[in-house]
């Protein structure tokens, strides 16, 4: 194993032997490989990370240096190095926990979500342990050109910050005392943090040195007026204040508990028509009850349409008062013949999000995830059901390590995952009869007992089956059980077979019962490339009109040919819609269904298109001529509606992107992602939306569309921001500029420009974000943009705000606002907001509030949550400023509401601090 430490002396170790790695300019190589681990790097792109000025001979020096390293870092037992060539470039290999900065982040991030969700202990130990991987500054020894110097910097700058939230999780915890010495010395080497000075002040009266913390103001405070001419902040001046006061909320208090898990009910609906299966009920109770170390797992396994998911959600239901905790369902999709298995990352995360963990705290990687949700459901009593597993990879990262849960895992085979297995066989005679029973009323079938018993008997006593027949029995009343049971007897065997029974059978016969237009439907849906089926969707998947493909839906369902999981969502059982799909094959010549996916696909993007313009602030972009459709697209007037509408149709949209680009229809494959980008910023779907991106990327280049390839490449930069995700965005903006100028597309170069800006101030890169915004504001001009340039107006308004530049910031945002109103687009909410913010910085409270108050007003008009917390926040540090405790306590805790049902950590915590400054409760009454 190697080992590579870059905080403090730059060092490799092998087997922890140290391995001389050369002199700076060497060393500066090796550090920048490291920024850039695990992907190709071509010698183009290491001289401007290893030179700040190159020299004539710089990529000769590189390609020495390279070589040399190669050596260094190889395996002296078989010669592999960790160096290798890829391609054009360079590929330097790090595994996990390999590199100190990683495990660092790691350990700080998590240190983060516990400090954030009040587990200051967590928190403290997670800190302390990422702060002993410090040795010294980052990156030493390596020549200390401009790229490298940037990154010790940010290490630095984050050293820094989780050395203060580790005393102030130590503050929490109560250990003031202990830590007086640390703050103190923090202080003195950091003189111009305030953050410094507020946890000293915080130790020293808690300590009871109130005398001691006020001297401590006043020796900041004369600091900051000698040297920079400026008062202290807000912040520290209200903690002074509060001090003086003798404020009994600043006393030391005991930690709080975590408290349990908010309770929630995934499982889908109790069957009303469940029968027998006592004996598996029995042993799922027995296994429940037994399990002594670590979680319950049970096993039911038999094949498609024995009843396994309907046995594992009455267990479900019967043992949900042992687990008050919560109950959790997924559908894994292990035999779906169309849609790919659920991730299980992606299903992780939908469990921490239920858990209360942000999107953006959800760590990326499958193993990280399996860990924060083990750690979530520790001292917990949950019952999860995983449905329809096909192996024990789907299900392994699924499987809590905490004693006191349960999990009922459903699959067509034995899963080796040392739980209990529970076969779920054929229903027994009894039980087969007691199901026709159940729905054919129980005089009926002891009026016709011989032929019920051949009935269920040709059925195979196949749950599904019998159900099936039950059901075609009840909806033609002329018809005796005998009847049914001799078109049985005359049909031949289908490839679903067990034994001489046939399931197939039985799917056959309600299939040619139907009129030749459902049975159409039902072949069409059983083959459609997406998982769900709605009136819309199946009017323009089968060329119908709403009302008649309604009416069809229903009456399949009805049939049990399809069922509707959720109102007006209809979805084909897993061995119907595989029938079927074979069926459609058969019958339906490949132009027709290739004609029935292309409807599909354009009524999906018309409606995308259509639903996200009601909803964004700015026009919908389209990346090429958008499809006609005759059928009509959902009316979703609100913001709210259009929201739900993506909730419910994001699976089978996601999925038709990646169907789109396998099955060569690429202008589709390019339009779908960019139609969706509401919803993924809405949703915060970060990972989902650059892999959507991605998608739409790949399939520009192979239409040779250089303006959307461009726009996507934009967009990608702007989400990777987002996660923070620096480098990554800059490769891909930069990327979209010269496509755009290549391409003579001055509207895509201005928002690359735009988007440049962005990065810029996320990188603190004030000056250059400001440049960035006034050459995109010049370009948008130049289009008669106006909306847009306006945007980057105010966009600079908010660089300036950062930069400490309040009075111009301002006045920017003051103009932008009155402007973007004019308009009249619902664009100037977020502007309004950060004007309120700049005023109150310039401690203008008073004046920001009626901006503050007309932002609010929009984002709860267009139904924007997200803003309508932030105006809300906002208002409430006002109210606060203004010695309106009341009214600021009413918006903050309403600004808490928002951001926990959104699941906005930084909005949630930043809420509650504010609370918790004015005495008042953050849990609800």
């Amino acid at each position: 194993m190697m080992e590579f430490r870059v905080l403090g002396p730059l060092t490799v170790l092998h087997d922890d032997r140290e391995r001389h790695l050369g002199g700076p300019r060497q060393r500066a190589v090796l550090a920048a490989l490291l920024l850039r681990a695990n992907e190709s790097v071509t010698a183009e792109r290491l001289v401007p990370l290893v030179w700040d000025d190159p020299v004539p001979a710089a990529e000769s020096n590189l390609r020495t240096y390279l070589t040399r390293l190669r050596k260094t870092l190889a395996d002296p037992r078989d010669g592999d190095s960790r160096l290798t060539r890829d391609g054009d470039g360079y590929r330097l290999t790090v595994h996990d926990g390999e590199c100190d900065r990683d495990v660092f982040t790691d350990l700080a991030e998590h240190g983060d979500r516990a400090f954030h969700d009040g587990d200051h202990a967590t928190a403290a130990d997670r800190y302390r342990r990422a702060l002993a991987l410090f040795r010294g500054e980052p990156f030493g020894g390596a020549a200390a050109e401009s790229a490298l110097s940037a990154a010790a910097v940010a290490l630095t700058e984050r050293h820094r910050t989780v050395l203060e939230r580790r005393m102030e999780a130590g503050l929490a915890l109560g250990e003031h005392r202990e830590l007086l010495g640390d703050l103190r010395r923090l202080a003195e080497r950091s003189p111009e943090r305030e953050a410094s000075t507020r946890l000293l002040m915080l130790a020293l009266h808690r300590d009871g040195r109130r005398e001691e913390a006020l001297a401590a103001y006043a020796a900041h405070r004369a600091r900051l007026v000698a040297e920079l001419g400026v008062e202290p902040g807000t912040g520290l001046s209200a903690l002074h204040a509060r001090i003086l006061a003798g404020d009994p909320s600043l006393a030391a208090r005991p930690p709080a508990s975590s408290g349990p898990v908010t309770s929630f009910r995934q499982l889908p609906p109790d069957i009303a028509d469940f029968t027998g299966r006592e004996d598996e009920l029995a042993r799922i109770a027995e296994a429940a009850g037994a399990a002594a170390d670590g979680p319950a797992v049970v096993c039911l396994s038999g094949m498609g349409g024995v009843g396994k998911t309907r046995l594992a959600v009455r267990a479900a239901w019967s043992l949900a008062a042992s687990y008050p905790d919560g109950q959790l369902f997924t559908d894994l999709r292990g035999y779906d013949p169309e849609l790919p298995p659920a991730d299980p990352a992606a299903v992780l995360a939908g469990f921490l999000g239920l858990l209360g963990v942000g999107r953006a705290e959800i760590p990326r990687g499958l193993d990280a995830r399996a860990r924060l949700f083990s750690e979530r459901l520790d001292g917990r009593r949950v019952l999860l059901v995983l449905d329809n597993a096909a192996d024990e990879a789907a299900v392994r990262p699924l499987l809590p390590t905490a004693t006191g849960c349960l999990v009922l895992v459903t699959g067509r085979r034995e899963l080796e995952l040392g739980g209990v297995a529970v076969p779920v066989g054929m229903f027994s005679r009894a039980e087969a009869l007691s199901l026709l029973g159940r729905i054919l009323g129980e005089r009926r079938v002891d009026d016709e007992a011989d032929a019920a018993g051949e009935l269920v008997g040709h059925c195979g006593r196949l749950p599904l089956a019998v159900a099936v027949a039950a059901h075609r029995l009840r909806t033609r009343r002329t018809w005796r059980m005998a009847d049914l049971v001799e078109r049985l007897g005359g049909r031949g065997l289908g490839e679903l077979a067990v034994g001489d029974r046939s399931v197939e059978r039985v799917l056959a016969l309600s299939y040619e019962a139907l009129p030749e237009r459902e049975r159409r439907v039902l072949r069409l849906v059983g083959a459609q490339p997406v998982e769900d089926a709605t009136a819309a969707s199946a009017a323009a998947l089968c060329g119908l009109d709403v009302a008649t493909a309604g009416a069809i839906l229903r009456s399949l369902a009805g049939e049990h040919l399809l069922g509707e999981f959720t109102p007006g969502r209809y979805r084909p059982h897993d061995l119907v819609r595989a029938h079927m799909a074979a069926l459609s094959a058969a019958h339906d010549p490949p132009g027709e269904r290739a004609e029935a996916a292309g409807r599909l696909l354009d009524w999906y993007s018309r409606a995308a298109y259509e639903i996200a313009g009601r909803m964004a602030l700015y026009p919908v972009r389209l990346v090429g001529p958008l499809p006609e459709t005759p059928v009509p697209i959902p009316d979703t007037p609100t913001f709210a509606e259009g929201a739900a509408w993506f909730d419910a149709e994001y699976a089978d949209l996601f999925g038709l992107i990646r169907f789109a680009a396998a099955t060569g229809r690429t202008r589709h494959a390019v339009q779908l992602p960019f139609l969706m980008r509401v919803h993924f910023s809405n949703r915060a779907l970060a990972d989902d939306w650059t892999a959507a991106m991605m998608v739409a990327v790949e399939a520009a280049r192979e239409l040779g569309d250089l303006v959307a390839e461009g726009h996507a490449h934009t967009l990608l930069g702007l989400v990777n921001s987002s996660a923070g995700r620096l480098r990554a965005s800059r490769e891909h903006v930069t990327t979209a500029l010269a496509l755009h100028r290549r391409a003579g597309e001055v509207e895509g170069e201005a928002g690359a420009t735009m988007a440049l800006g962005h990065l810029d101030r996320a990188e603190g890169r004030y000056r250059e974000a400001i440049a960035h915004y006034e050459r995109s504001r010049e370009l948008f001009a130049g289009l008669g943009d106006r909306q847009w340039e306006i945007a980057s107006s105010g966009a600079a308004g908010e660089a300036l705000h950062q930069m400490g530049r309040t009075d111009e910031a301002i006045e920017v945002l003051r103009t932008a606002a009155t402007l973007q109103g004019e308009l009249g687009q619902g664009g100037e909410a977020s502007t309004l907001t950060n004007l309120g913010a700049a005023l109150r910085s310039a401690g203008r409270g008073a004046e920001a509030v009626p901006y503050l108050e007309r932002a609010l007003g929009v984002f709860r008009e267009r139904g924007v949550r997200r803003g309508e917390a932030e105006a809300l926040t906002q208002l409430a540090k006002c109210r606060a400023d203004l010695g309106d405790p009341r009214e600021a306590a009413a918006h903050a805790r309403r600004a808490l509401e928002i951001a926990r049902g959104l699941s906005d950590r930084a909005r949630e915590a930043e809420a509650a601090q504010i609370l918790e400054r004015l005495g008042q409760p953050t849990t609800p009454a």
